[in-house]
């Protein structure tokens, strides 16, 4: 099975020097951007772009909101560029109001969205109600891979083996060896990587023709017999994903370039007039007084966008057909009620840590009800931009940066609605937005799918190696053996699962170590790599 070459970015590449992150966009290309965005918020645009009426209305409309530095190629260039994203698009799959993030609406069928709303029900109604930590109980985790994940020095796992006999989830049980975290002295100098912990991904087969998935590992947390129905509809809901995450990675991996590139170090109009020479006697404070005042009115080039012209094609086009991916799934809900009518929102971050390799994600928003507009907003890291010795004035102009501010951009939101599935870049750190109930006066949720995508280039630990941890999974299969010990009351049977790893309080302790160590990593990038500050004295 061939191999993807290109290297796909991933977040976990940047280091805390100046020159990492990706590159800036200038205050004047971010309106721009902002521009195309309000057009892709708008519903049915892509039908409604190409209706000069309705145009000529939002060119009006554009008009009367910007100010002196902003004139009509704005507006030109991002209907041309909307109209090419619309003719270009294909399976309903489309660019979002975020540049660089994909969406797609009604893409999954009804039947299919059934079949998940029915097969979740058993998964919401367990007695067991696992409330993710510190969400208030307003976060409802179904399946969440921080439950029993692979642990360093505790949990087991099989050799990596080219030609290995594959074993069904429940041949795993008691095989393999207990190993430590292993890494080179400049690994285990790293924060980006976890010496105790990795997310557990499975593996999931695409069909070379078809594009068909299959699932062929277990899902962490998702027991391959009790829910055999979910497994199929997630196979038939990851099979829409692909080619979202066919375009996506091949964005990544060929990168457009800037629509308003600033030059290195050119940011003024050269000015024509000769400057006479001073005489010795000529007092030098009077000299730099003379040099600070040109500085301060030289005239900035003007930075507007041309005709549009459509990018080249890719060199290298990503294809996951044939491929076998490994994919970490979530299951979530957010529950509101008339007791708790809010959602605070959460924290800016990417996904996992360097074990997991993540270098995309998916959602598939599929059920929402009796809640305002909730919005996943974006932001990047960038390198510092090329700029003159002590530029001021410069960098402010075209990036918005001043000493000590944060080397962030904010690249906007994507609005969650029923039936949507969007794609994004885990180089984009994202956070969900605040939300609440409608009527105050009953309840109201939103239920999501996640799948995580681990860089198909590499092959990390996965459920196909890792017996399942979970001890009540064992239990069943023991039960199967001796009969007899299903009969047993409650209590006893509990008592014979302590003497099995993992226990469910053992895993759940697990996780909270977990999440510290994360909440820390969190922290910690957002200190050195996207909250970095500015620093005009680097030069």
């Amino acid at each position: 099975m061939a191999e993807i070459q290109s290297v796909i970015p991933n977040p976990f590449q940047f280091v805390d020097y100046y020159e990492s992150g990706l590159q800036p966009i200038t205050l004047q290309e971010l309106k721009l951007l902002s521009l195309e965005a309000a057009i892709r918020l708008k519903n049915d645009w892509t039908t409604k772009i190409f209706d000069e009426s309705i145009v000529a209305k939002w060119k009006i409309e554009y008009n009367s909101q910007q100010d002196e530095t902003i004139d009509d190629s704005y507006f030109d260039y991002a209907i041309a560029e909307c109209r090419y994203q619309a003719e270009s698009s294909s399976g309903g799959i489309l660019m979002s109001p975020v540049d660089g993030v994909f969406q797609a609406d009604g893409i999954v069928p009804q039947d299919v969205l059934g079949d998940l709303l029915e097969s979740v029900t058993a998964l919401e109604n367990r007695p067991f109600k696992d409330w993710h930590p510190g969400s208030n109980e307003q976060v409802l985790d179904l399946v969440h891979p921080s439950l029993y994940p692979y642990v360093y020095g505790v949990s087991r796992q099989l050799p990596k083996q080219a030609n290995n006999k594959k074993l069904a989830w429940n041949e795993l049980f008691g095989r393999g060896e207990i190993q430590f975290f292993q890494g080179d002295d400049e690994q285990n100098q790293s924060h980006n990587e976890s010496k105790k912990f990795q997310w557990l991904p499975s593996e999931f087969v695409v069909d070379s023709v078809t594009g068909a998935v299959h699932i062929d590992s277990y899902i962490n947390n998702l027991h391959p017999e009790e829910h055999e129905s979910l497994y199929a509809t997630l196979e038939k809901i990851f099979s829409k994903f692909v080619p979202m995450f066919e375009i996506l990675l091949t964005r990544l991996v060929n990168p457009i370039e800037l629509r308003l590139k600033l030059p290195a170090y050119k940011w003024y109009v050269e000015s024509n007039v000769d400057v006479e020479e001073k005489g010795n006697d000529e007092d030098e404070e009077d000299d730099d007084e003379e040099e600070e005042d040109e500085e301060q009115t030289r005239t900035f080039i003007d930075l507007k966008p041309g005709d549009f012209q459509p990018p080249n094609l890719p060199e290298n086009v990503i294809s996951l057909k044939g491929k076998r991916l490994q994919v970490i799934v979530k299951l979530a809900n957010i529950h509101l009620t008339p007791e708790k009518p809010s959602y605070p929102g959460g924290v800016w971050h990417v996904e996992g840590m360097l074990n997991e390799r993540i270098v995309a994600s998916g959602i598939y928003y599929y059920d929402m009800e009796n809640i305002t507009e909730s919005r996943l907003s974006f932001r990047q890291a960038i390198a510092e931009p090329k700029y003159e010795q002590d530029d001021r004035r410069g960098c402010e102009h075209f990036y918005g940066l001043e000493d000590e501010s944060a080397l962030t951009q904010e690249l906007g939101y994507v609005c969650a609605e029923p039936g949507r599935l969007i794609v994004f870049p885990n180089v984009f750190q994202h956070k969900v937005e605040p939300f609440e109930l409608v009527d105050k006066t009953r309840p109201g949720h939103r239920k999501i799918l996640v799948f995580f995508l681990v860089d198909p280039n590499i092959s990390i630990l996965s459920t196909a190696r890792v017996p399942p941890q979970q001890n009540s999974w064992l239990f069943k299969e023991v039960c199967k053996i001796v009969p007899k010990l299903a009969m047993l009351p409650d209590l006893a049977k509990k008592r014979i699962q302590e003497f099995l790893p993992m226990t469910l309080d053992e895993a759940k302790n697990f996780r909270e170590e977990l999440m510290k160590e994360r909440k820390y990593y969190i922290e910690d990038s957002n200190n050195t790599i996207f909250q970095r500050p500015f620093s005009l004295c680097e030069h």
